[in-house]
Order: C-alpha cells, then structure tokens, then sequence
C-alpha cells in the first residue's frame, strides 16, 4: 500500500541520522522488592531521576543501604534510610568513588576510588564522614570486590584479560586465581567459599572459589550473558533477566526457577541485585529509558 511505502521511505532516511547521534542513553533507576521465602511483593521505587543510581548494598542493620549516585562530575556515596526515605551523601570527594561495600565488624565501607586513566584503588570511609584509608596500595586497577573476612578480599581487577584476585590487607600485591570473571562477587550464605562468575566460554557458570585452596567448582549455567545474582541468606540465588526474577535453589536438583516478573511495576532491564540481612527486602536496579 502506498502508506506502507511512505513509512518505509521515512524510517529509511530517519535511520542513519538517529544512528549519527549514537545510541539513546539509559540510565538506572533503584527498587525494594519485598520478599518472603519464594514470594516477591510490590516494589518500592526509591530513586526516580535520569541521572546514574546503582550499586546498592544494604548495610548490616537492614534499616538502610548505600549506593552510587552521580549528581555532578563524579559519583559519590550516599546512604538511604529506608524508614524516611531520605538520601544522603557519606563520601563526596573530588574523585569517583564506586561499588560501597560494609567492611566486615567495623561501621565503615570499602569502595573504589577513580582517579582517572585507570587508576582505581580500593579504599575505606567510616559511615560517620571520617577520613577515609587506602586498603590495597599495590592492587590496581580495581573494578569490584567482596570480603571474605575481616582482612581479605576477592578481587575484580581490570586488564586484558579481566582477573580474579583474592588479597590480604597489607600484603602487597593480590594472587591471580582465575580470568574473566563477572562483577558479581559474593559470600555464599553459610560456607567459607565466596562466588563468582566465569565468563570464559560461550555459557557463563555462576561459580564457587574457596579462598583458602583455590579450588573452584560449577554451581549453575547463567542465563545467556546475565552476570548479576545475589545470594539470600536461605542459601538460594536470586537473578534478573529483562523484567523477571529468577530463583535457584542450591540444595535442590532444579534450576533457575521463575519468580515473579516485574513488568507490571515498569521495571526491565534488571541488573545489581543486593539482599538485606534478613531476606525480607531485595534491592533491584531496573534500566530507566
């Protein structure tokens, strides 16, 4: 039909100038997604702006979380009460800081300073707005990272290729203990062993390192190019694929269960996913167009 052929003669000369401009930017918006054992209640929206939030991790006390946010030239910190709603800056510095993470026994967080031309180190602030201390002076250029205990962390460290490492504050340089790994790093509920994802092969496997050997083992095929999953403290792992949730359960012979799928709340594209402490909130980071 003739309009047929008008719009197909328009999209055709639109294209190329749409492409010349680059691709449309996203950016991300945060969610509290209530959850009861298998579960998922109504989210609560707790950024709402066309800039960068992402990241977040809940602190021990379950009552608020830290996350990323970028309100001028470089990101800083903030912390998010989650009975007032209200959201406020705990490191603001001239550089970019990333990935706020709680330092095991002590009120403070570890997070990656980015200094620029990839310089990234992983450094300390307390909670309270104290100066902060660098952690691993001969470990760069940090991407993310985890505790194992009070004093080692795994690390994801930038390079060609991308490398595993676990170090020991003050100990110098890290120890390579695998390649390729996914940004999301993690204790596994109840072991001594921390997780990760391998991205080596075509399939991505969510995998289980045990720090004190270095001895590695499959646990689950990712869905396809999905590397975000956090653990629940129930021992089963949470991840995002578009809009829905998934659920495996590590003590069961099934895999990747579905859950629930958040399209009806406007929530797609899920990336970070961070559980509280008690299993009762899931923080899910959601593409904003």
């Amino acid at each position: 039909p003739r309009m047929a052929r008008t719009l197909h003669r328009i999209w055709t000369l639109l294209v190329p100038a749409l492409l010349a401009f680059g691709p449309a930017q996203a950016t991300d918006d945060i969610f509290i997604v209530p959850v009861d054992g298998k579960t998922v209640g109504t989210p609560l929206r707790i950024t709402d702006r066309a800039e960068y939030d992402n990241q977040p991790q809940f602190l021990p006390d379950g009552r608020s979380l830290v996350y990323t946010s970028m309100r001028g030239e470089a990101t800083d910190i903030y912390r998010h009460d989650l009975k007032t709603g209200e959201s406020v800056a705990v490191v603001s510095t001239p550089q970019s800081e990333y990935s706020p993470t709680p330092v095991p026994g002590q009120d403070a967080i570890s997070v990656v300073r980015d200094y620029g031309e990839l310089k990234q180190q992983l450094w300390s602030f307390p909670l309270d707005g104290g100066e902060g201390r660098l952690l691993l002076p001969d470990v760069n250029p940090v991407g993310y990272h985890a505790w194992v205990s009070d004093e080692q962390v795994i690390l994801f460290v930038l390079g060609e290729p991308h490398t595993l490492q676990l170090a020991t504050i003050g100990s110098g340089a890290g120890k390579v203990v695998g390649e390729s790994p996914g940004r999301a790093l993690a204790r596994i509920p109840g072991r001594r062993e921390m997780s990760y994802v391998d991205k080596t092969g075509d399939a991505w496997w969510l995998m289980a390192i045990d720090p004190a050997t270095g001895t590695t083992r499959r646990l689950i095929a990712m869905h396809a190019e999905r590397e975000d999953c956090a653990w629940a403290p129930d021992g089963s792992v949470w991840m995002g694929d578009g809009s829905e949730l998934y659920r495996w359960d590590a003590d069961s012979e099934a895999g990747w269960q579905f859950a629930a799928d958040l399209a009806k709340h406007v929530i797609d594209g899920i990336t970070r996913l961070a559980f509280s402490p008690d299993g009762t909130k899931l923080a899910v980071v959601g593409a904003r167009p």
